[in-house]
């Protein structure tokens, strides 16, 4: 009598796994981003208002490019 062995399936392996803290610290990273964005973007959107604002009191408003920031941080390095 001759058996035939069993074949069992390989159990799929799930295509990508995190762990519960990796995605709190991923969460964390990209709220982190958003806020600064949003905050900027609230920032630059005061700015424009005080520029009509100063405008339409017959001021007037001049922009000028400021490198700062990222730049200067990474031209230390």
């Amino acid at each position: 009598m001759t058996t035939t062995p069993s074949t069992t399936p390989k159990p799929r392996r799930r295509w990508l796994q995190f762990s519960l803290r990796t995605l709190m610290v991923l969460l964390l990273v990209l709220g982190a981003g958003l806020g600064w964005l949003a905050h900027e973007a609230e920032r630059a959107r005061a700015q424009q208002k005080l520029a009509a604002a100063i405008q339409q009191l017959g001021g007037r408003v001049e922009y000028r490019a400021v490198s700062g920031g990222m730049i200067r941080i990474a031209l230390v390095w």
